[in-house]
């Protein structure tokens, strides 16, 4: 059995602490902590088992936009454009 902070997480549960990290570091004033924040969003959005979320993909692919905004206003570019790249795959599987 996987430690705990390796285990797949249910859509809900990866959604609702995906966005937690994303609001968190929308309105957090320190760069660093943002970043932090948006590496922890997509961390546990990796640990989410998209083949048996069909009917949350909609969420799942704001979710990767919101991300990809984030990271766009913290200037890393490739990192945001990676996460509109696996929004948009999501929206065609």
């Amino acid at each position: 059995m996987p430690p705990w902070y390796k285990r797949t997480l249910s859509s809900g549960e990866a959604l609702t602490r995906a966005n937690t990290y994303l609001e968190n570091a929308r309105n957090s004033k320190d760069r660093r902590r943002a970043q932090k924040l948006c590496d922890q969003a997509k961390e546990t959005l990796e640990r989410m088992d998209i083949s048996k979320s069909v009917k949350d993909r909609g969420q799942i692919v704001a979710v990767y936009r919101e991300h990809g905004k984030i990271l766009e206003k913290l200037g890393l570019g490739d990192e945001a454009q990676h996460s509109y790249n696996k929004a948009e795959g999501l929206m065609y599987d």
